[in-house]
């Protein structure tokens, strides 16, 4: 049984989930022997990047879950304290502190924070507080050496999107997000690591989730005679963009950047859609690793594939973050199990793939730890194909460099 607690004074926020957030859920009598390891996690599971965030909680959940059922990490239980910040740069900080000094967790996993990781990345590494894995895309990820990556970073998956965007053709086309200030870097960091595959950002704009219409930006599109184009936006607005583009007789290839969901398959406007994902593919039940993960969520979180909760890559990155988690309780060795072990099992690691299910993954000390893969799929006739196999591919490590060096 998975074992999440909040204190009751954080019991405001609201879930679907047995003996999380609302509810104080206590230990079995058999867990509470044992020594238990208090996890921190925190995401913009509601609020306006909620469509694409909110099924890495029942991920991270039912990764607990699985592991406490099979008698926890070398004997320890997990126990989740998971925080919804909602999209709040000033609730993310406020709740990190209290997972920190309330909580006393070892580390904060999977993080799913949609803009206050950067926020809080100083007060973490000034409390010596790892965090393992989640939402690699963001930007503590390629500058701050306290975050632990287990999946490919935005600068590789834009080298990805730019790789796949080249067999094309040259000019490309980029919407993105009006309401997060950091999506427009988007469009300079293609350009910085396009330009040695010929790629030319030929139009580019932002797109607002409360528009009704996005007919300019489409006609923007074609007038520019883009030959592919990208919408690095939350799922819900991305599907409404597209289709309008295609009514207004957009034909030029789209290329999704990790914001794609199982959904899509149903919406003739995506068939062909060419896929970048910075994790293994979530959809994969083939693959030993990828049989895991949909076992577990099978078992331990059935909402998630669902209507209500279209399964994406979250899935993939929330699931990675626990299993690279576990790897480094159990390379610290035996001890007590502190944030100085968890850095320590982290560092222990060396080219580990986690059973296959990431690229392998090596961390050095004082260092950003940046992990330069991205994958590859595409969406045909309603389903996703690998027609180059489940294997991440690499952006090469002096473009990822010198494109990080300007964060």
């Amino acid at each position: 049984m998975l074992i999440r607690q909040q204190p009751e004074h954080r019991s405001r926020q609201a879930s679907n989930s047995p003996g999380s957030a609302t509810s104080q859920s206590n230990p079995s009598p058999s867990a509470a022997s044992q020594s238990v390891i208090p996890v921190g996690v925190i995401g913009s599971y509601s609020g306006p990047e909620a469509s694409n965030v909110a099924p890495s909680r029942p991920t991270i959940e039912a990764w607990a879950d699985s592991v406490n059922a099979a008698g926890g990490i070398d004997g320890h239980q997990v126990r989740l304290f998971v925080e919804d910040d909602q999209g709040s740069v000033e609730t993310s900080v406020q709740e990190v502190k209290q997972l920190v000094q309330d909580d006393h967790v070892v580390a904060l996993v999977g993080e799913a924070s949609s803009s206050g990781d950067a926020a809080w990345a100083p007060y973490v590494a000034k409390e010596n507080i790892p965090v393992v894995g989640g939402i690699t895309q963001d930007t503590p990820f390629i500058t701050n050496p306290d975050f632990f990556a287990a999946a490919g970073n935005l600068i590789a998956s834009f080298y990805g999107t730019a790789a796949v965007a080249a067999h094309n053709g040259t000019r490309f086309g980029e919407l993105y997000c009006a309401e997060i200030t950091a999506c427009a870097g988007v469009v300079p960091i293609l350009n910085s690591v396009g330009s040695g595959l010929g790629i030319k950002i030929a139009y580019s704009g932002s797109a607002a989730a409360a528009a009704a219409d996005y007919t300019a930006d489409c006609v923007g599109l074609e007038d520019a005679s883009v030959q592919s184009y990208g919408l690095a936006l939350a799922s819900s607005v991305l599907r409404r963009v597209q289709d309008q583009c295609v009514q207004q007789g957009v034909s030029a290839p789209l290329i999704v950047t990790n914001a794609i969901d199982s959904s899509f398959l149903a919406d003739p406007s995506f068939n062909g859609t060419q896929l970048v994902e910075s994790v293994h593919p979530f959809w994969d039940d083939t693959t030993p690793s990828g049989k895991a993960m949909h076992a577990a969520l099978a078992k331990y979180a059935p909402s998630i594939g669902t209507a209500t909760m279209p399964i994406n890559g979250q899935v993939s990155l929330a699931w990675a973050a626990g299993l690279l988690f576990e790897a480094a309780v159990k390379a610290a060795g035996p001890g007590a199990i502190t944030p100085a072990s968890i850095k320590r099992g982290l560092y222990a690691l060396k080219g580990n793939t986690l059973g296959g299910f990431t690229a392998p993954l090596t961390f050095k000390p004082g260092q950003p730890n940046l992990i330069n893969c991205y994958y590859t799929f595409t969406i045909k006739n309603g389903k996703f194909t690998a027609p180059d196999g489940f294997g991440p591919k690499f952006a090469p490590t002096s473009i990822v460099d010198k494109v990080a060096a300007s964060f």
